[in-house]
């Protein structure tokens, strides 16, 4: 039976260095704390999220269509280093929100929201999910179906791996070390977004100019 809707993540690829470290991060944490995903580049893809809400399945040629007409005029995008942190479970690597990166993330939120027809996934409408958020961040989730968007969107992260312990994962991050300090991203990817928000399966790669 075909998708009525299917939930896509659009994010910043990273290149096989940094793809490499964060599998190798990621496959090292797996074999001390019992982990709900871990990275591997087969199954799921290190990546930097953008904008990962739901769309009925119909306007997956719209979608594409959009961002190949989006990146024409984007030029290669350099993140930079910030920090490691814990949310959740998660454990993520954390890179500057640069001017750049922060009217790229608006532009295509703007131009992908619409195409959701309003739906949103019933996960990040649920009262469970909703008690983790602020008031703001429930706006978000009404507005553009996602609560880290637009001023909310603070932090482009790479998550490593998520641990089914939280208090682990926050006790973990002070003996993790990233050593990149900067790289430049040369492509966006459309993907879809497996449990725990992982990038499971690759849609489409738009290069950068």
């Amino acid at each position: 039976m075909e998708e009525k809707y299917i939930r896509l993540g659009l994010s910043f690829q990273v290149p096989p260095v940094v793809s490499d470290k964060a599998v190798a991060m990621s496959q090292e944490l797996a074999t001390k704390y019992k982990a709900k995903f871990v990275l591997d580049a087969k199954n799921f893809y290190p990546h930097i999220t953008i904008y990962p809400p739901s769309y009925p399945a119909k306007n997956l040629p719209k979608i594409i269509a959009n961002v190949e007409k989006f990146v024409k005029n984007i030029d290669l995008i350099q993140m930079t280093y910030s920090k490691i942190e814990s949310r959740h479970g998660y454990v993520m690597v954390y890179f500057e929100l640069s001017p750049e990166i922060k009217i790229l993330h608006k532009n295509i939120v703007e131009i992908l929201n619409p195409l959701r027809e309003g739906y949103i996934n019933p996960k990040f409408a649920s009262i469970e999910y909703a008690e983790r958020l602020s008031r703001q961040e429930m706006e978000m989730v009404s507005q553009y179906a996602y609560p880290y968007v637009m001023n909310h969107y603070c932090h482009p992260h790479l998550s490593l791996i998520r641990l089914e312990d939280v208090e682990e994962a926050k006790n973990i991050i002070s003996n993790l070390k990233w050593n990149i300090k900067t790289f430049m991203v040369d492509k966006l990817v459309l993907h879809k977004i497996g449990d725990n928000g992982a990038a499971v399966e690759f849609v489409k790669e738009f290069d950068l100019k």
